[in-house]
């Protein structure tokens, strides 16, 4: 996905919405104008961060962080946030799987986002691909009781994947918000990947996995 060339802002103005890739810590410093009873929802691998632009628009009073391994992206998406003057995301550049095992502290999270993560189409990479047991257990130990993982993908082979996998997670239950394919209107779409397969009339697979208590 090719960024568009805009007007770039200097390093600095972005600062407000940037963390390191290092330990969260308080998240009521991090996030100073909420409530500390604030919920928190991470997205992972927010691309050129649609997700959470329209998300934290729509609930300002929920803390978002977002983690995403393409500098470019980081940098894209955190413009678009300083101009709107968005104040409750924060965005980390950095690989997925170091930030949730190192960073993130133990049921600190109410909602976690995958959205459309790379597929690595060859089948000498599938072992690269975000979405495995092991990283679904990190997350799940992320969550607070009650959490939620909400994925997508229009992959169908990826979708049949994560599937196998979910049947051997323990204390989780899963529903499936349903596949789609037509959108309704020129926004109904979570990110551009999204937006880009269903303009096509390619179908969306989901689901969502909740923590039990």
């Amino acid at each position: 996905m090719r960024v568009r060339n805009r007007s770039k802002l200097p390093l600095e103005s972005l600062e407000p919405v940037l963390l390191p890739l290092g330990p969260i810590g308080d998240l009521g410093k991090v996030f100073p104008d909420l409530s500390p009873d604030s919920t928190t929802e991470l997205e992972i691998g927010f691309g050129k961060g649609l997700h959470l632009v329209n998300a934290s628009q729509a609930n300002p009073n929920t803390r978002y962080l977002g983690v995403e391994i393409e500098r470019k992206y980081v940098f894209f998406a955190a413009t678009t946030l300083i101009r709107k003057g968005i104040r409750n995301v924060r965005l980390v550049a950095g690989d997925a799987a170091v930030f949730v095992t190192n960073h993130v502290a133990e049921a600190s999270l109410d909602v976690v986002h995958i959205y459309f993560p790379d597929p690595w189409w060859k089948k000498r990479h599938h072992k690269r691909r975000l979405v495995t047991q092991a990283f679904l257990e990190q997350i799940l130990r992320l969550l607070k009781d009650g959490g939620i993982i909400r994925f997508a993908t229009d992959v169908e082979a990826y979708f049949q994947m994560t599937e196998e996998i979910l049947v051997n997670l323990k204390g989780v239950e899963r529903s499936n918000p349903g596949n789609s394919s037509n959108p309704l209107h020129d926004m109904d779409y979570l990110t551009h990947f999204e937006r880009k397969a269903r303009l096509k009339g390619k179908p969306i697979f989901r689901w969502d996995l909740k923590k039990m208590v």
